[in-house]
């Protein structure tokens, strides 16, 4: 992202980019940011998107061999085409662009081994973006709310993180919804939080995985009683909670290989703040005892899949044993 801003600051671009990852706020935010340092805003001759399906490539060809039209660049943006995965001839063909011709990618999954990723690599600029870390998610919610004029304590900001999660398109809603709701109070209080944001399921799945660490089965039942009166299907809950002891695994085995929360999020392509909470917790178990609660969560997936076990029970026993058969 840093590079990103310092290309946008000094007008020194590169001829592609490619912005990756899975926080999609902050990927259509430097999307949008690199778009408006190139295009003039009323340009369309010199500007094409192409969203979703992949493109006709002797299409782009014929664009992006074309110098712009009295503006300073031509400049072609790809969303989600799935361009970065797959074999294509794409990268051979940005060889004969001209310097004026800038090629902009947004994309949630990359092959590293695509011929285009590895163009990209050695002529462009690549930004994986996986999310902030809580100490900057803070930092955004506070300046968010300054805007409607809203302060927030640390402590309040945090509760709002612990309820809505840290997908920022999702928290930018809530902060949306907060402002509009305490206009005019000066400050933003843990009860305003709650009456007026929606609490979201993959957050109170992280608190059953701590609750059920830390054998707190009473906290976790009221978890999943929560989940339920949400509308979430048992079955959903059993695999969230399987995969985060799958995740948690990955987590541990690569730290005791001496990698750092954050070298791990990005190879796992975590978001910082799951990293972070894994690696701390890394030391409070073994990881046999993960890998047979995940071995656990996928037999009882399976009897349940079978009709020998109804889901709702499946979930219960796997919380009380703590995900031990």
């Amino acid at each position: 992202m840093r590079t990103i801003r310092d290309h946008i600051k000094n007008r020194t671009f590169a001829p592609c980019y490619l912005i990756c990852g899975k926080e999609e706020y902050l990927k259509s935010l430097y999307r949008d940011k690199l778009i408006s340092a190139l295009v003039s805003g009323t340009d369309s001759m010199n500007y094409a998107r192409y969203d979703g399906a992949k493109p006709d490539l002797n299409e782009v060809s014929d664009q992006g061999i074309c110098p712009p039209f009295l503006e300073e660049f031509r400049v072609l943006v790809f969303c989600t085409t799935g361009l970065l995965k797959g074999s294509n001839d794409l990268a051979e063909r940005m060889k004969n662009f001209p310097e004026t011709t800038i090629c902009i990618f947004v994309e949630s999954e990359v092959d590293k081994k695509n011929s285009l990723y590895k163009y990209i690599k050695e002529n462009g600029c690549i930004s994986e973006i996986n999310g902030l870390d809580e100490k900057d998610l803070l930092m955004f919610i506070g300046a968010e709310l300054k805007k409607a004029n809203l302060s927030v304590s640390e402590n309040t900001a945090a509760y709002l993180l612990d309820q809505v999660g840290q997908d920022m398109n999702r928290l930018k809603h809530e902060i949306q919804k907060l402002s509009s709701y305490c206009m005019g109070k000066g400050a933003v209080e843990r009860s305003d939080v709650d009456d007026i944001c929606c609490p979201v399921a993959d957050v109170k799945i992280y608190k059953m995985l701590d609750a059920i660490m830390e054998k707190k089965t009473d906290r976790a039942l009221k978890l999943y009683s929560e989940l339920l009166a949400m509308h979430e299907k048992p079955m959903s809950i059993l695999y969230a909670l399987t995969k985060a002891f799958a995740q948690f695994a990955q987590v541990k085995e690569l730290a005791d290989r001496g990698m750092n929360s954050n070298e791990i999020a990005g190879k796992l392509s975590l978001q910082p703040f799951i990293a972070t909470k894994y690696f701390r917790m890394r030391n409070n178990v073994s990881q046999t005892e993960l890998c047979h609660a995940v071995w656990y969560g996928t037999k009882l997936e399976q009897q349940i899949k079978a009709g020998n076990l109804d889901e709702t029970i499946a979930v219960e026993m796997y919380i009380t044993t703590g995900g031990k058969e």
